[in-house]
C-alpha cells in the first residue's frame, strides 16, 4: 500500500482518492466564506432547503403560523 498510512481507515481511504482524483475541485461556493448568519435558528437547515429548491412553504403553514408570517413581513 504504497502512499498510504497504515492508520487510513476505508472511509479515509475513499475520501483521499476522490480528491486525487478531483471530485472535489470546482465545487460550488468552494473558496467563498460560510453563511452563518442565521445559525442560531433551530429550522436553519430546513429555510436554506427550502430556498435552494425554491419551494414555497406558504400553504405548508398551519393557520395561525402562516398569520404570524405574513405578519411578520409588515
Amino acid at each position: 500500500m504504497a502512499g498510504q498510512p497504515y492508520w487510513e481507515s476505508p472511509v479515509e481511504k475513499q475520501i483521499r482518492e476522490a480528491q486525487e482524483r478531483g471530485d472535489f475541485d470546482n465545487l460550488p461556493g468552494a473558496g467563498k466564506p460560510l453563511d452563518l448568519s442565521d445559525a442560531g435558528d433551530p429550522d436553519w437547515w430546513l429555510k436554506r432547503f427550502a430556498e435552494r429548491e425554491n419551494l414555497d412553504l406558504g400553504g405548508a403553514l398551519p393557520g395561525p403560523l402562516a398569520l404570524r408570517k405574513e405578519a411578520a413581513g409588515y
